[in-house]
């Protein structure tokens, strides 16, 4: 067994029957929806022919061997006992440069970038577009920080929060959408029968929701145009972070996080 030492989930590599597998494990997931999110995520971008990877729900128990890892990423595994997500182990899988990007079909990246938009996909920025290539076909991938579900289950608003807003004009693959692109997108992604997505999923997974609840509160989302039209408005007046805006941005964070470390008030006179 191996870990990668980047990602929230802290993936880890294991071999099962002779075939090889990267678990993303649940403990090391960045939310109560993370799981659920990333299942629908690349279920439903394979159904809109995004070519996503198609996961396993795949148990963990104490009969993993895990011992001499490192002591943080066993307590994660010990953490993540149950269903975990389990994707295929792809050697060849490559993440896609800007230029590489640059070259793909405006199609293609629209309609990864208005999925985005329907998912609330706030983690695909200019630094890491989570766009990879593996055997000659390009997919997008990690949907686990999608807010869709929060958004359905405990703030419908916030596909209108500020900086929901923000982090998805950063998207690298934001472009101006024509009504008739739009259109064509929303029928197809109307047309996913959420059942489906859903039936697969074990019940320790869906974090107490009823599948049907979901179902009807996603069909709910379709008759809504998924809020889509709202937000293009929206997302036109946003004015991105210059560089110099961003490296002042940084360094007063990092002023005010030394000076909190070290026992200082920044924002007043020190008492």
């Amino acid at each position: 067994m191996a870990f990668f030492p980047t990602g929230n989930s802290v993936p880890i590599v294991v071999e099962s029957e002779g075939k090889k597998y990267v678990i993303k494990l649940r403990a090391g997931m960045s939310g109560r929806f993370s799981l659920l999110s990333e299942w629908m995520g690349n279920q439903v971008g394979a159904r809109l022919g995004l070519g996503c990877q198609q996961p396993e729900w795949m148990v963990i128990s104490s009969a993993l061997y895990a011992k001499g890892i490192h002591q943080e990423v066993e307590d994660l595994i010990v953490k993540s006992y149950g269903y975990n997500l389990a994707f295929p182990y792809q050697e060849d899988m490559v993440p896609l440069s800007p230029e590489e990007r640059s070259c793909l079909s405006a199609g293609f990246l629209r309609r990864v970038f208005l999925f985005d938009l329907a998912l609330l996909n706030v983690d695909r920025s200019s630094s890491n577009a989570n766009l990879v290539q593996m055997d000659g076909n390009v997919m997008p991938l990690d949907f686990e920080a999608s807010m869709l579900l929060p958004s359905l289950v405990t703030n419908p608003d916030l596909h209108t929060h500020p900086q929901v807003l923000r982090q998805l004009r950063a998207n690298p693959l934001y472009s101006y959408i024509e009504n008739e692109h739009l259109a064509a997108f929303l029928s197809d992604l109307n047309c996913i029968s959420w059942k489906e997505v859903f039936e697969p999923v074990p019940d320790e997974a869906m974090q107490g929701l009823k599948k049907e609840d979901l179902c009807q509160l996603l069909a709910d989302r379709n008759a809504n145009g998924w809020n889509i039209r709202n937000m293009l408005p929206a997302l036109e007046q946003i004015a991105l972070e210059t560089e110099a805006e961003r490296n002042a941005r940084v360094e007063a964070n990092r002023k005010r996080f030394n000076g909190i470390r070290g026992g200082h008030n920044l924002t007043g006179p020190d008492t």
